[in-house]
């Protein structure tokens, strides 16, 4: 990786942001100013987010329109069709919507589409189920902004759609009751970065308004928001960083049954954070969607069903069947590489094969960027068609470069670093010529080697267990406030060990100080290891069987200059 070493402040800054702070530690007051800290008023909104950070749900284009009719839909006792995506974003959002519409007296009824079956977004068939089940409105949840075609046929069938999404619109909105998207070129919403889940979020907090209720009520599901900003990697900034850290607060004190029976898969010694949401319950909801059927999650989360702890062991068994799938596509796209050298050669992965299972291709793309790091693409059939998931690296910009590649593709949708996209078979040769063409023009050499930003350097003294628990206040963390990285020098490893095949672990000795490192999925930096190096890391306090202990979380080694 580059190492790109951020900004620290002046020392005349230093001091006056350190003195109007009562002086803290010089390195935390460095992390603030590079989180655009410049004074005790910005710190105190930083470190301790409150209410007022929320944003006015007003504001979002079509609000009133929307609420309008959920609430003529409640006071007629009108059925509300639900239909919401299968990953955490989607399942969170219809769960919330279906819990707080039904403390309101709602009629309503969830459907998340079969990936297989059905794909992506609003289908056909959900329309129809929603139909024949009688419903008269159809709240569209994480998905919707560009389902034209199948939002004519609602409307042809009688259903008035209000479109709850956060994705970027086409060059036409679909019909609709209400679109509610803060992405909207005219929307004067302030935060872009709303998840499907928040959009949803915001039209019950204006309801709840509308209907003299107290949109506070919402705050008991906001556990389930919490899930979908640190799942979906949205900006973890303003309204966000709060509705995150309430989240969080939450689910450690009091979770929904769902969240509480997914939690207690694992025994948990310290807070949960930001990464537990992310690296643990995150793939086990997305598993049901991916394995067997998103429907499984929502039945969890409603945390209503009777066989409970089933559904719970069902969703880790599927998580580990993920796992393995993923293991497999991956080694099997690594292999297609490295048979052709013309495939090493390109600024592109775009890889397609008929054993693939689509419900795993974005995993595995991920995957494959951590080996060559450049916009990766995985295709696997899907009826007539084939689908694919793409992922990007940083600087580029995916769904710009799907727009421009658009006459190659059924349909596509997504954002700057995650991608969906439909096409038929006999486009695969073409999309990838011109895909890999568009790359070239905007992607420099230099774009190809990943970037670790680095906050300080520091020496292992300077981190004590204070000093490490002091950096907690920084979070929670999220794109637009990453956890801090470090950097130290001259290093030397003793004990090392190779863990699982895949990790290293060993303690990293300056001097006389001495702390535990451990590096996932990084034993092959070993090797460097009988030499001094530098390392870059998070600085973490670990919990074992009641004793806790200072520990590096490895992200780069190379040797000493």
């Amino acid at each position: 990786m580059r190492w790109n070493f951020l900004p620290v402040p002046e020392s005349a800054e230093l001091e006056q942001l350190s003195s109007e702070l009562n002086n803290p530690p010089a390195l935390f007051v460095t992390l603030l100013w590079q989180r655009g800290i410049r004074s005790l008023e910005d710190a105190k909104v930083f470190l301790y987010p409150d209410e007022k950070l929320l944003e006015d749900p007003w504001t979002l284009k079509d609000m009133p329109l929307a609420v309008e009719r959920l609430s003529k839909a409640l006071q007629q006792k009108e059925k509300i069709w639900l239909l919401g995506d299968y990953d955490v974003d989607g399942t969170t959002a219809a769960t919330l919507t279906y819990l707080a519409l039904q403390s309101l007296g709602g009629n309503c009824e969830i459907h998340i589409p079969d990936r297989y079956t059905e794909g992506y977004g609003v289908s056909m068939q959900g329309i129809d189920r929603g139909v024949a089940w009688g419903a008269n409105v159809m709240i569209t949840l994480d998905c919707g902004i560009r389902s034209e075609i199948p939002l004519r046929y609602a409307a042809l069938k009688g259903l008035e759609v209000i479109v709850c999404d956060h994705h970027i619109p086409g060059t036409s909105l679909p019909p609709a009751y209400a679109i509610l998207d803060p992405r909207q070129e005219d929307c004067s919403y302030k935060n872009p970065h709303l998840t499907g889940c928040g959009v949803a979020f915001k039209l019950l907090w204006a309801l709840y308004e509308h209907l003299g209720e107290d949109p506070k009520k919402l705050l008991e599901y906001i556990d389930l928001l919490a899930l979908s900003i640190s799942c979906d990697l949205v900006e973890v900034t303003g309204e966000n960083r709060y509705l995150l850290a309430e989240g969080l607060k939450k689910i450690n004190q009091n979770p929904l049954p769902g969240i509480k029976a997914l939690l207690n898969l694992h025994t948990w010694e310290q807070p949960i954070e930001t990464n537990d949401l992310l690296f643990f319950l995150g793939p086990r909801i997305n598993a049901a969607g991916r394995i067997s059927h998103g429907k499984y999650a929502v039945e969890i989360l409603q945390g209503q069903a009777l066989n409970l702890s089933e559904l719970v062991v069902q969703l880790n068994e599927d998580n580990a069947a993920r796992k393995l799938l993923d293991e497999q596509q991956t080694q099997s796209a690594l292999a297609k590489i490295n048979s052709d050298p013309a495939e090493k050669e390109r600024m592109t992965t775009v890889l397609w094969d008929k054993d693939w299972v689509k419900g795993v291709l974005g995993i595995s793309a991920s995957r494959l960027i951590e080996q060559y790091y450049r916009p990766t693409i995985l295709l696997a059939p899907s009826g007539e068609h084939w689908t694919g998931s793409a992922r990007s690296v940083a600087g580029f910009d995916l769904f710009e470069a799907l727009s421009a590649c658009e006459n190659d593709l059924l349909q596509f949708g997504g954002h700057k670093f995650a991608a969906g996209l439909t096409l038929r078979e006999d486009q695969l040769e073409n999309f990838k010529v011109n895909f890999e063409a568009i790359v070239r023009k905007q992607l420099t050499t230099e774009s190809y080697d990943p970037e670790l930003a680095i906050d300080a350097v520091v020496s292992l003294a300077m981190l004590s267990e204070g000093q490490i628990k002091q950096l907690k206040f920084l979070a929670p963390h999220g794109p637009g406030n990453l956890q801090p990285v470090f950097a130290a020098k001259y290093i030397t490893a003793t004990q090392v060990k190779i863990l699982k095949e895949k990790h290293i672990k060993f303690i990293a000795m300056q001097g006389e100080t001495k702390i535990e490192a451990i590096g996932f999925g990084m034993a092959a930096y070993a090797e460097l290891l009988h030499m001094p190096v530098d390392i870059a890391f998070h600085a973490n306090i670990q919990v074992y069987r009641g004793q806790s202990k200072r520990q590096l979380q490895l992200k780069d080694i190379r040797p000493s200059q």
